[in-house]
C-alpha cells in the first residue's frame, strides 16, 4: 500500500516537473511579451502626438529661435537648479514606472565655448524590471528636453536589470 501511494506520488511528481512547470514559464515569458509589446505601441502613440504637435507648430508659424530654446535649460538659470531640475525629472520619471532609483551623482559641469552649450551630466544607478526599464527609457527619449543617455552598462540581477547610466542636459551658455 505504501509502495502504491509512493509510486503515484513520484509518477504525480515526475508529470509536474516534465508538462505543467515547463508550460508555466512558457506563460510567464509571454506574459512580459505582452506588456513589452504593449509599451512600444504606446511609445509609437507617443511619437505620433510629438510629431502632430511639431508640425503643428511649423505650420502656425512660430519663431523657431524660441521652439529650439525650450529644448535647453536657459542661460538665466544656474548649473545647480538646471542640475537638481534634471534629476527630479529623471528620479520622478523613474518612480512611476516602478523603477528603484540606487544611486546619483552629479557630474562636472563642462562649457562649450565654440557651440554656446553647457553639459549637465548626472550619473544614476537604477534597478527594475526589463519593462519597466524598456518604459522609463521611453520616458527620457520623448522628453520635452534635450537629453542624452550615454556610458550605459546593464547587469541582470536575478529578474530585474541594473542600469548604470549618465544622462546629460544641456543649457544655453551665458554669452
Amino acid at each position: 500500500m505504501i509502495d502504491r501511494s509512493l509510486l503515484i506520488l513520484l509518477l504525480t511528481t515526475i508529470c509536474y516537473i516534465f508538462f505543467v512547470k515547463p508550460h508555466a514559464d512558457d506563460i510567464t515569458y509571454l506574459k512580459n511579451k505582452i506588456i513589452v509589446a504593449k509599451n512600444q505601441i504606446a511609445a509609437q502613440e507617443t511619437i505620433k502626438s510629438r510629431k502632430n504637435e511639431i508640425e503643428k507648430l511649423i505650420k502656425q508659424g512660430n519663431d523657431s529661435t524660441a521652439i529650439n530654446e525650450s529644448f535647453f535649460f536657459t542661460s538665466e538659470q544656474s548649473d545647480s537648479i538646471a542640475m537638481v531640475s534634471l534629476q527630479d525629472f529623471v528620479k520622478n520619471a523613474a518612480k512611476n514606472n516602478k523603477i528603484e532609483v540606487l544611486n546619483s551623482n552629479w557630474g562636472v559641469p563642462f562649457n562649450d565655448v565654440k557651440n554656446s552649450i553647457v553639459t549637465l551630466p548626472i550619473i544614476f544607478t537604477v534597478r527594475g524590471y526589463p519593462a519597466d526599464v524598456n518604459a522609463f527609457l521611453r520616458i527620457l527619449l520623448f522628453s520635452k528636453r534635450f537629453l542624452k543617455v550615454e556610458k550605459t552598462t546593464i547587469t541582470r540581477s536575478q529578474d530585474q536589470l541594473n542600469l548604470n547610466m549618465m544622462v546629460v542636459a544641456f543649457k544655453r551658455a551665458n554669452k
